[in-house]
């Protein structure tokens, strides 16, 4: 089989996970999301989402194909590892924001999965939560209490200083977390 670049590549956005990006290249080449994954290479028709799944496949090829250097496409990933005793990555995707997912449907940016983020780097609103749940009035301290453990959290990480992302925990963590309930307050 002879391997071309894809005809029709919209480039990245700023921050965009590679799944997104993955998922907008399909819709504009006119294929499931499932068949794309496959002619990329990658298995199970899953889309890498961290450094190390996405060395496991072939790099190379993939950045042939989107013709984009690998380091960019490396950058669409998450860093692997956790190096603090709390997770600071979510799994899955949790929030959104409504204005940036509006303008781009399908839109999901690295940051939108970081335990810090309370609000879109891309426009500044508030990030909601994907599964809203009965509307719960969160009080406007809890919520400064969250935002100020989330900026330390997100200096601790960036810091790399193991010892402030140690001494943080689970009590700042579940403080944030209140926050992903009701982000709209």
């Amino acid at each position: 089989m002879t391997v071309t670049p894809l005809p029709c590549r919209p480039p990245p956005l700023k921050d965009e996970l590679l799944s997104s990006w993955t998922t907008r290249l399909a819709r504009a080449n006119h294929c499931s999301v499932e068949e794309f994954c496959g002619y990329l290479g990658f298995e199970q028709g899953r889309v890498p989402e961290t450094v190390a799944e996405l060395e496991n496949g072939n790099l190379d090829h993939l950045s042939f194909l989107v013709q984009l250097p690998a380091s960019e496409v490396a950058a669409m990933t998450l860093s692997d590892g956790i190096r603090f005793e709390v997770q600071y990555v979510s799994q899955h995707d949790f929030q959104k924001c409504a204005v940036c997912t509006s303008q781009t449907p399908g839109l999901i940016l690295r940051h939108w999965r970081f335990v810090w983020a309370t609000a879109c780097e891309r426009c500044g609103r508030a990030l909601v939560t994907l599964y809203p749940t009965e509307d719960e009035i969160v009080p406007e301290k809890l919520i400064r209490r969250a935002n100020r453990g989330a900026e330390i959290l997100r200096s601790a990480f960036c810091d790399g200083d193991l010892q402030l992302g140690r001494r943080l925990g689970w009590p700042s963590i579940c403080c944030v977390r209140e926050t992903w309930r009701n982000p709209h307050h």
